[in-house]
């Protein structure tokens, strides 16, 4: 007899360290295809999330599993610093034809962008022979040594080394902020750019809220870093891969960093493969081995990631993208606008990259319980932000108008549930038992 979602996540709590699974509705996943997905109950959903914005262009592709088979088939592995192979040179020659900035570059490949962005760091103390980083306060860069450092939750450190080569700015919101934090950037670069190897930021701030910054922010701040000789640094891992609209995030604010990391998007959910893109001087910075996997360049994931930017190419997706998330956002604004009152707050973001902000009442974090009894009528969203209070909407790329319009229907039925007090008490026990979230304010529930 199959197992059950209660039954599975029971074992999950028994077999799997407790850092790997934080917990949203209880829902344990079987099977997907195109843009919607299947619990073992059977229950469908319109999938809003995409794994975390990895599954662009939907579930269940013949043509991505296909060529994975093929390529696999013929050869399986390399172990490229031994060994090289033709599939992570077509792969990269790929990435720096669709990278902008018009100087000599290379690519450093990975299995995660938290490998990557290691990489990133490594080869910018390498080249500078400086040692300062500087972050963000609430991005999220990665899980392992380096990218953990940088990430800006201080709350995901809790119990392991602080790094005191960390520095870190405000993520701004307003033009007034903007000026700020640019004022502050500039003082600090000044005093310490003899200790700085790089700046890592994301262009939009992914998993602190899907916040957009002002426009000429980026443009401004990468200005004070070539000024200083410091190292620019683009996290593209949520951002890129056409998800904003443009193939990378950083093209909306025409700036051209010196390095950019992807991941994600890159393998479509397919396979687990990043990359970093930068100046040829600078990835060259490091020595033989200093920056290497066993599975780095791995054929059949190259292959795949080479199709995901092939197809999105012929079929033009980064600005359907780009005009799908007008159209849901713009639908999405009249229904705040509709429904307005003390709780929702703003539409966030670009292209397919949405978020929702709804604000607490009486310590219940509203987001998960809007995003719970969103999953309950059969549309899987997310939630995030620095307390939880980001309803988070990143479906596939190839999601259609017709399912936007659906995810519209859906969300209206919760916004007029909301209205009328009509959520139902199994909504509040499911984020009782279940939802614990992912920002810097833990969830609790009043009994």
């Amino acid at each position: 007899m199959a197992m059950k979602s209660k039954q599975i996540i029971q074992e999950v709590n028994r077999y799997i360290a407790k850092t790997q699974y934080a917990g949203l509705y209880g829902c344990v996943l079987e099977s997907g295809f195109g843009n919607k997905i299947r619990d073992v109950e059977g229950n469908e959903y319109l999938d809003f999330l995409s794994g975390a914005s990895t599954v662009c262009l939907g579930y269940g592709r013949s043509d991505l599993i296909n060529i994975y088979a093929k390529t696999a088939q013929k050869l399986c592995h390399s172990c490229f610093i031994y060994s090289p192979n033709v599939e992570a040179v077509i792969l990269a020659k790929k990435l720096i034809q669709i990278t902008p900035g018009n100087y000599p570059k290379k690519v450093m490949f990975g299995l995660s962008a938290s490998d990557s962005i290691d990489g990133a760091i490594k080869a910018s103390r390498a080249y500078t022979g400086k040692k300062i980083i500087i972050s963000f306060r609430h991005s999220y860069h990665g899980s392992t040594g380096l990218s953990g450092q940088a990430t800006g939750f201080l709350s995901l450190k809790k119990g392991m080394y602080q790094s005191s080569e960390m520095i870190y700015l405000d993520f701004p919101t307003t033009e007034t902020e903007a000026k700020k934090i640019l004022k502050y950037a500039a003082t600090v670069f000044r005093s310490r750019y003899t200790e700085i190897a790089c700046i890592i930021f994301e262009p939009i701030l992914g998993d602190g809220g899907n916040i957009v910054p002002p426009k000429d922010f980026w443009s401004n701040l990468l200005g004070l870093t070539k000024k200083y000789k410091i190292i620019s640094v683009a996290d593209e891992t949520q951002t890129g891969m056409g998800r904003s609209g443009k193939w990378w995030a950083i093209e909306y604010f025409e700036v051209y960093p010196d390095i950019i990391v992807t991941g994600k998007g890159l393998g479509g959910g397919y396979v687990p493969i990043s990359a970093c893109i930068g100046r040829s001087e600078i990835l060259d910075s490091l020595s033989k081995a200093q920056h290497i996997f066993t599975l780095s360049g791995h054929p059949p994931s190259c292959a795949v990631a080479t199709k995901i930017i092939s197809i999105m190419e012929k079929q033009n997706i980064a600005p359907q993208v780009e005009r799908k998330g007008k159209y849901f956002k713009h639908r999405l604004i009249k229904l705040i606008q509709q429904y307005r009152n003390d709780i929702f707050c703003e539409v966030r973001g670009m292209g397919l990259l949405i978020g929702i902000s709804i604000k607490s009442l009486e310590g219940i974090p509203l987001a998960a319980l809007f995003a719970t009894r969103c999953v309950q009528k059969g549309l899987y969203v997310g939630y995030f932000g620095v307390h939880n209070e980001v309803v988070r909407l990143h479906p596939p790329l190839t999601i259609t108008y017709t399912e936007l319009d659906r995810a519209i229907a859906m969300l209206s039925e919760v916004f007029e549930e909301w209205k009328y007090k009509l959520i139902p008490s199994t909504t509040y026990a499911i984020c009782r038992r279940y939802s614990k979230g992912l920002g810097s304010t833990s969830i609790t529930y009043p009994v």
